[in-house]
Parts: structure tokens; C-alpha cells; sequence
């Protein structure tokens, strides 16, 4: 029954990438269905497991398909300057995202604020002063 359920997800979250949404929460758990969701829809990691909102590889397609979706990312994942750069990258605004670690580094701060001057305000103090 499992693999039916699970297979009959796969079909689905392509044509329709809120499916995520209505599945059975154990389905989550499971990696080809999340990674077809978030490539789909990136805000489908809000869904997710945990254990899988803390994976690398899930967070930077969700990331890649929307920059804010670095809002539902857990663990270090914020902090990540691979993932970070892709986010800010996109959107400058998600600076308000990103782990203080990440909002006192001059290359992420500068490289957001060049998307959106506004969003100097969440960087770090230090780098508030610099300016």
C-alpha cells in the first residue's frame, strides 16, 4: 500500500506542486517526493520534515526555485554561504533570513543590498557602521 501511495505522490506533485500540501504527513519523509516538490514549488519546504528542511541539496532547490523559501530552511542551513549567496542573489530582501553569522559577512550583505538597498537594515551592526 505504501509504495502505491507513494508512487501515486510522485505522479502527482509534478502536475500539481501543492499536493505536497494534502499528503499524508509520512510522505514527507521521503526524499524523491520533497526533492520533485521543492523543484516544483519552493515554498513546498514548509511542508517538509524537519529532517529534510536540514538537508543541503532540498534546501538549495527550494532556494533556487524561490529565495525566500531560506525563511523555512533549519539547522546551519541559514548560515550556509553557498545556499545564502543563491538567496540573496534573487532577492535582496532575503537578508532577513540569513543567520547572524551570515548577515556580518561583508560579501552577503554587499552582494543583497546591490538587489535592495533597503535591506541594509538587517545587516549586522558592525557592517552598519562600516557603510
Amino acid at each position: 500500500m505504501l509504495d502505491a501511495e507513494r508512487e501515486c505522490v510522485l505522479v502527482a506533485v509534478p502536475k500539481d506542486p501543492t499536493a505536497i500540501i494534502n499528503i499524508p504527513h509520512h510522505l514527507t519523509n521521503y526524499r524523491d517526493i520533497v526533492m520533485e516538490a521543492v523543484k516544483q514549488n519552493g515554498v513546498a519546504l514548509f511542508y517538509d520534515s524537519p529532517a529534510l528542511r536540514n538537508e543541503r541539496e532540498i534546501v538549495m532547490a527550494a532556494v533556487r526555485q524561490n529565495a525566500k523559501t531560506l525563511a523555512f530552511a533549519l539547522g546551519d542551513l541559514q548560515g550556509d554561504h553557498i545556499i545564502v549567496m543563491e538567496a540573496v542573489q534573487q532577492n535582496g530582501l532575503t537578508l532577513c533570513y540569513v543567520s547572524k553569522a551570515a548577515k556580518n559577512n561583508p560579501t552577503i550583505v554587499m552582494e543583497a543590498v546591490q538587489q535592495n538597498e533597503h535591506v541594509l537594515e538587517y545587516a549586522s551592526e558592525a557592517l552598519k557602521n562600516n557603510v
